[in-house]
């Protein structure tokens, strides 16, 4: 095993691959009772919050918060600009960021969105953690625009600029939520609808896209990206899809559909661009994150055009869709730039790939799309066992850097002077 420096950034990175096995543990454990029960104690709606926050808020929202603060860094260089206290505060935000996720876990796991009483007051502790986070994603933005500021925008920052617009627009239906009280009319299942649309297209598939050409195509002019840039604006017109089509106005479904068209092809174009730049710098790693987008968006165009929209309110499909997107497309993207960047922290990345393509398989059979009379009885079994991999997969890398960590600390005990613990002192700031 190499024992490469370990940076801040590293440091990072793992703290996020920690809430990433976490909550892929407790996403196993909701697949169990689906095999040998729910174990006494245990809450099943609870479990599943439980591992879809700390997924959002522990390992996919710091992973691409750092992605974007190591380009913003990277950018403030080639202009030759000196840090300022902005730039500095990205890092402290993206672990506070972590923190609060890890934090809000066990509320969620064991509480839910239930109340408790603190003091004599009752209040939902994991709502509270989670509105902190949301106000921590907000200082993260406005710190990003001090930094940005007076830089020239690539196609990556515009892309950027992009999803964390998203992202805040999207929380403002959290705090619609928190305050419904006062407003009885507002329906609190379309504004959660709004949140999770927005976070997901808005946010995390836009960020991921920035990313991308923050990792393959850095500092170029997005002059010849514009027309498909602008597209992207269509975002919030297209949050209707997935809810109830008899709950909308033929007005608000066809706004909808359009949206999502003109959405999925803009991304199609900006993937192409990608895929060039991956052909000519022979990055096939990126083949396989970038292909499953593609399909999202496919699919995204094949519910439109067949106006069978109602698939997506089906959770099943739901689940498929959201782990293409979440654990395909996001974090095979996000560990594929930042090993390009940092080598070392997800060892065997081409077999932690095809770990991914088999448990997005295995979800296949218990979606509407796969006939009801291929499944047997014992198929939730083998869906476990196929779906386990990538999280053994990620504890084992967690393992490994710990090693390099036990091994550096090792070196620092057994330096007998200044000089030669500052020589084989491998933790830097990244």
């Amino acid at each position: 095993m190499s024992h490469a420096p370990v940076s801040s950034w590293s440091l990072i990175r793992a703290a996020a691959l920690f809430c990433f096995v976490l909550a892929g543990l407790t996403g196993l454990l909701f697949r169990y009772t689906m095999v040998g029960g729910l174990p006494q104690g245990l809450d099943l709606i609870n479990i599943r919050h439980a591992h879809s926050h700390l997924m959002a808020y522990g390992w996919a929202t710091p992973i691409l918060l750092m992605l974007i603060a190591r380009h913003v860094a990277f950018l403030r260089r080639q202009a030759g600009v000196a840090p300022t206290r902005a730039e500095l505060a990205l890092r402290p935000l993206i672990v506070l960021a972590i923190c609060l996720g890890l934090l809000a876990f066990p509320l969620f796991f064991f509480y839910g969105y239930g109340l408790v009483s603190v003091a004599g007051i009752r209040l939902p502790p994991a709502v509270v953690v989670s509105a902190a986070a949301l106000i921590c994603w907000y200082g993260f933005a406005l710190c990003y625009l001090q930094a940005t500021r007076r830089l020239a925008r690539d196609t990556a920052l515009i892309l950027f600029d992009l999803a964390l617009f998203f992202l805040v627009l999207g929380s403002l239906a959290v705090w619609g939520l928190a305050f419904r009280r006062f407003f009885p009319t507002v329906d609190p299942t379309g504004l959660t609808h709004w949140f999770l649309f927005l976070f997901e297209e808005g946010w995390c598939l836009i960020a991921l896209v920035g990313a991308a050409f923050a990792a393959l195509d850095p500092g170029r002019n997005p002059r010849g990206n514009a027309p498909f840039l602008i597209v992207l604006l269509v975002i919030p017109l297209a949050s209707p899809l997935g809810m109830d089509p008899t709950e909308l106005s033929g007005t608000t479904q066809a706004l909808s559909l359009s949206a999502n068209l003109l959405a999925a092809m803009a991304l199609l174009s900006l993937l192409f661009r990608l895929l060039l730049k991956v052909r000519q710098k022979r990055l096939l790693l990126w083949v396989f994150p970038l292909g499953l987008l593609a399909l999202k968006a496919l699919m995204v165009m094949g519910l439109c055009l067949s106006g069978k929209t109602e698939l997506a309110l089906f959770q099943p499909f739901r689940i498929l869709y959201l782990h293409l997107l979440l654990l395909g497309g996001l974090t095979l993207g996000t560990l594929v730039a930042s090993e390009q960047r940092a080598p070392g922290m997800m060892p065997g990345l081409p077999l932690f790939q095809a770990e991914v393509a088999v448990f997005l398989l295995a979800l296949v059979p218990l979606t509407p799309i796969w006939p009801g009379s291929w499944l047997w009885a014992g198929y939730p079994t083998v869906a476990l066992v196929l779906t386990a991999p990538p999280v053994l997969h990620g504890a084992f890398a967690l393992c490994r850097f710990a090693l390099h960590g036990f091994h550096t600390l090792r070196c620092l005990a057994t330096a007998t002077s200044p000089v030669q613990q500052f020589s084989k002192l491998r933790i830097r700031g990244g």
